[in-house]
């Protein structure tokens, strides 16, 4: 409260605070870079977050509330809110606070050089900063504050000197670049030197990924395989990689002549990865071209264009499970993982596992099972035949439990299972078995074997996973033969779905009527049916929600 001489309220505020330790420890030699709450180091799981709108001012607390809770839906711990954007809105650190997510929060400067040799620029710059800490510094959920994202890829050495057009001369080959002493200038004196004034107890790095934190783009934009991510270790604050939109979304802005060519001009339009040839404009879209050079590299041929929409979603969430999966096995090697993107601001081609209108795609769904505090997973050796049995657990005390597995054909025939009681620490990643399958790859071969793998607590399933062998597009699928009943009324139903034969993403699709669903692109084997609930936004008759409900899976997307 303010107050004149006399007692007179002049102003006042309040603000919610939250009492906590917050550190950002950073790489070392022998350690990777990670986060420290209340002396506990945890594993950071989440996503990068960008605008939720091309227009700001079309964006609701409602809107920002329901990303957060969407986020905290499918287990992540934090979000990077990315350097391009704008400085975000009030309301969305409240709802970080409220849900208990971190937040990597960006200065906003990126991808780009800054005339850090302009001392008007800098006090520009310093009271821009001054204003965002002021308002923002009170937020318990702000685990790091970052001066900027990627610009260390556009510093020079000592030698480089940022220049303006007007004056570029004989320098015009260091146009584009900042001399380490200007990147020095303006992320660690001037944003810095606020920071230490008016936020000490605050952890600040300069940028990323030159904090000790990396950004892995060799699969996207060097179109290598997924494979390589097994590869690279640390906190891992970007990688990513494309999908189509959900078919719904892909309606609101494609006429229907539109959609029989996913290389339609206005598809193409909403490709974010458009990079076409200026002087030959036909060539294709670049985005596009990768992203179906990779889904061809682990998928057959989709039968139709909205199977292509699925199948682009599928082989995302494929490889962004691999690599997450793959790095919280190996922590405390590695120690964070965050996907490029988690949202979109326009409908679109992009890296979001949730698009615009705030639909789900599958790399969202199985998200809540890759960032599960308690993740069963598999890791097959092809040199040996074998399949190393992990579980990785997030939570603070040791867990009990059993791990069951059991191996089929493809046909969904019981080749083997086992079982057996873990003691599993609080924090840790461990592998705790290995399958020894020589002599069944040698009767069957690696496409016509499936490892099923559950988790289970005091008698409950808590994480469930399946292990393929060998590329999706080398197994010889058998049509599932869904078995499908429904219950509920109104907004509320409950489908549970069995199979004859192994269906691998499976998902529902209620045609023409938006819904959240408590999974969907799972994995189902025979003699283990699953249940889906289903929340319309609007009421359905039973017959009418049976009619409209369909169930597919991989099987269904194929052309052969």
């Amino acid at each position: 409260m303010l107050c004149d001489a006399q007692g007179k309220l002049l102003d006042a505020t309040q603000k919610r605070i939250g009492l906590r330790t917050m550190q950002v420890l950073e790489q070392t030699n022998s350690t990777p870079m990670q986060f420290v709450v209340n002396d506990v180091p945890f594993f950071a799981k989440g996503a990068a977050w960008i605008p939720s709108d091309a227009f700001p001012n079309r964006t609701s607390k409602e809107t920002l509330h329901r990303f957060m809770a969407d986020a905290v839906a499918v287990n992540m711990n934090t979000l990077r809110f990315w350097g391009g954007g704008y400085y975000e809105d009030d309301e969305l650190f409240d709802a970080c606070d409220e849900l208990g997510i971190c937040v990597w929060l960006d200065f906003k400067f990126a991808c780009s050089t800054y005339p850090a040799y302009d001392t008007n620029f800098l006090a520009n710059v310093r009271q821009e900063a001054i204003e965002q800490v002021k308002r923002l510094r009170h937020h318990t959920s702000i685990a790091v504050w970052c001066g900027n994202n990627e610009i260390w890829y556009f510093r020079g050495d000592d030698k480089w000197i940022w220049v303006p057009k007007d004056k570029i001369g004989q320098n015009e080959a260091s146009l584009g670049k900042m001399s380490t002493p200007d990147y020095n200038l303006l992320f660690k004196d001037t944003i810095g030197g606020v920071m230490k004034s008016l936020a000490p107890q605050a952890a600040y790095v300069t940028g990323s990924p030159d904090c000790g934190d990396v950004h892995f783009w060799d699969v996207w934009h060097g179109g290598k395989p997924f494979d390589v991510y097994r590869d690279v270790h640390g906190f891992i604050s970007e990688f990513g990689f494309q999908s189509f939109a959900v078919p719904a979304t892909v309606n609101a802005f494609t006429a229907p002549e539109d959609r029989t060519n996913i290389y339609a001009p206005m598809v193409k339009h909403h490709e974010r990865s458009d990079r076409s040839s200026v002087d030959s404009p036909d060539d294709g879209t670049i985005g596009t071209d990768i992203m179906m050079k990779i889904v061809r590299m682990n998928f057959r041929e989709p039968k139709d264009f909205e199977s292509t929409l699925w199948l682009s979603q599928i082989n995302q969430a494929y490889g962004i499970e691999f690599a997450a999966e793959g790095w919280r096995r190996e922590m405390p090697q590695s120690m964070g993982c965050f996907y490029w993107q988690y949202n979109d601001n326009w409908p679109c081609t992009s890296w979001s596992s949730v698009d615009y209108f705030g639909r789900w795609k599958a790399l969202h769904f199985r998200a809540r099972h890759f960032y599960a505090p308690l993740l069963v997973s598999g890791d097959f050796n092809p040199t040996n035949n074998s399949v190393a049995l992990w579980l990785t657990s997030d939570e603070l005390k040791p867990v009990a439990g059993k791990l069951t597995w059991r191996i089929t054909d493809l046909a969904g025939a019981e080749l083997r299972h086992g079982k057996q009681s873990v003691q599993l620490a609080a924090q840790k990643s461990s592998r705790v078995g290995e399958l020894k399958l020589d002599d069944l790859v040698q009767k069957h071969g690696t496409t016509n074997l499936l490892v099923w793998l559950s988790f289970d607590v005091k008698g409950e399933s808590i994480s469930q996973n399946a292990v393929l062998l060998a590329k999706p597009r080398e197994l010889e699928l058998l049509e599932p033969e869904f078995v499908t009943s429904v219950s509920g009324s109104g907004t509320d139903y409950t489908v549970s779905v069995s199979v004859k034969h192994p269906a691998l993403w499976v998902w529902l699709d209620i045609a023409g009527a938006d819904a959240r669903l408590s999974d969907n692109f799972a994995h189902l084997a025979p003699d283990a049916p699953m249940r889906f609930a289903v929340k319309l936004a609007q009421p359905m008759t039973k017959i009418d929600f049976e009619n409209t409900l369909k169930v597919h899976s991989l099987f269904d997307t194929y052309a052969n």
